[in-house]
C-alpha cells in the first residue's frame, strides 16, 4: 500500500503537493484524536436529567420469536 502511495504521489503535479500534504495532516489529527470511553463508562441521561448524573437504567433485552 505504501509503495501504491508513493507511485500516485509522484504522478501528482506539483500545485497539488501542497493539498495532498494538508490531507495527510488532516487525516493524521483525526486519527491522533482522544477516543471515547469505554461503553460501561458512559452515562445514560433522559428528559429532565442533567448531563453527567447517573440514571439507572433497565437492562436492553431483546425477546426472540
Amino acid at each position: 500500500m505504501r509503495v501504491l502511495c508513493h507511485v500516485l504521489i509522484e504522478r501528482l503535479p506539483i500545485e497539488a503537493i501542497p493539498e495532498v500534504w494538508e490531507n495527510v495532516r488532516e487525516t493524521w489529527e483525526w486519527h491522533s484524536r482522544p477516543r471515547l470511553a469505554p461503553a460501561s463508562q458512559h452515562l445514560i441521561a433522559g428528559p429532565g436529567v442533567p448531563i453527567g448524573a447517573p440514571v439507572d437504567a433497565p437492562p436492553f433485552r431483546i425477546e426472540e420469536e
